[in-house]
């Protein structure tokens, strides 16, 4: 398992893959996995159970550890499969199962400066021929790659995201003043230009829900301009563990 993103900033992949780890772990399945990263003590401390086997590769920039580290190691290795987010490594073709979580640079390349958008153009591209299993997590991303690359529709699989908490969490009774005094609405994700949460707000705010609160749970990324007005019942959330 490539597990670069698992060090990396909070975001729908880094969720997916360490979900995904977590639940393995509980299915006793831990011990068939090895995770590549450069800090295998953070990946250890936040996947956060299960024994699995790390694998330090060099700390570097992604085009050395996608052209050098990794392939070094894989070809070492031999492994069996290999688990991607987005993008694989072009010099280690056997049995690769990419994750696609979406094809944004394609369908909204003006969301991203011009030189990773096209970066992530050649290199989605790249790692969906070569892949031999291609994951989606929603019919919609499965229905646009299809669109863009009919050529891969035959190995698409679309795997969606679930809840990865017990069922006591769900029911917990928590006597706290939110729950005891207002119904709301909760938006979790990164806060940036591409979750469009102007949107949210606005559709929230025409919606004149007078005892319902908005609450936007999220790490706001630098530049992106969002401050809600808690007058309007309008709450963001940073720094909230799971």
């Amino acid at each position: 398992v490539d597990g670069h993103v698992i060090e990396g900033r909070p975001q729908g992949s880094r969720s997916t893959l360490t979900g995904l780890l977590r639940g393995l772990a509980q299915l006793g399945e831990a011990s068939r996995f090895q995770i590549l990263c450069s800090n295998p003590v953070l990946c250890a401390e936040r996947i956060g159970s299960g024994e699995f086997e790390y694998v330090k590769i060099p700390k570097s920039g992604s085009l050395y550890r996608l052209i050098v580290a990794l392939p070094f190691t894989l070809n070492k290795m031999r492994p069996s499969a290999v688990l991607w987010q987005y993008v694989s490594t072009p010099f280690f073709l056997k049995n690769n199962v990419v994750v696609i979580h979406d094809v944004l640079p394609y369908t909204h390349p003006h969301l991203f400066p011009v030189l990773f958008r096209l970066r992530c153009q050649i290199l989605f591209f790249l790692s969906m021929l070569g892949a031999k299993k291609i994951i989606t997590v929603s019919e919609t991303a499965e229905k646009e790659i299809c669109r863009l690359f009919p050529f891969f529709s035959n190995k698409i699989a679309v795997v969606p995201n679930g809840p990865s908490f017990s069922e006591e969490i769900y029911f917990e009774d928590e006597d706290t003043e939110l729950q005891r005094t207002h119904s709301y609405i909760l938006a979790v994700g990164r806060v940036e230009q591409r979750k469009n949460i102007p949107l949210l707000v606005e559709a929230f705010k025409k919606a004149e829900l007078t005892d319902v609160r908005l609450l936007i749970v999220g790490k706001r990324d630098l530049g992106f301009d969002f401050n809600p007005d808690e007058k309007e019942n309008i709450f963001h959330l940073e720094g909230v563990d799971d």
